[in-house]
């Protein structure tokens, strides 16, 4: 095994015609022999810049990746 990717996305919504989710460009890396580290925090603010999300949602990813990089150094 050479690591791990953790994606962050909101939740999936399914339809009858399809499924929806929206990626929230930052993500979380554990690679085997190193400290677990994000990446793409850029590109979240990218998201609420453009306001396709707000900054509610921004501020819950970046919890959320930070969280788990917490969760994978411990």
């Amino acid at each position: 095994m050479k690591g791990e990717y953790y994606h962050v996305n909101t939740p999936v919504e399914l339809y009858p015609e399809g499924v929806r989710y929206l990626d929230l460009e930052v993500d979380a890396i554990n690679r085997v022999g190193e400290r677990p580290f994000m990446i793409d925090r850029e590109g979240l603010s990218l998201l609420t810049a453009k306001g396709v999300i707000g900054r509610a949602l921004e501020k819950k990813a970046f919890e959320a990746a930070e969280g788990l990089i917490e969760l994978l150094r411990a």
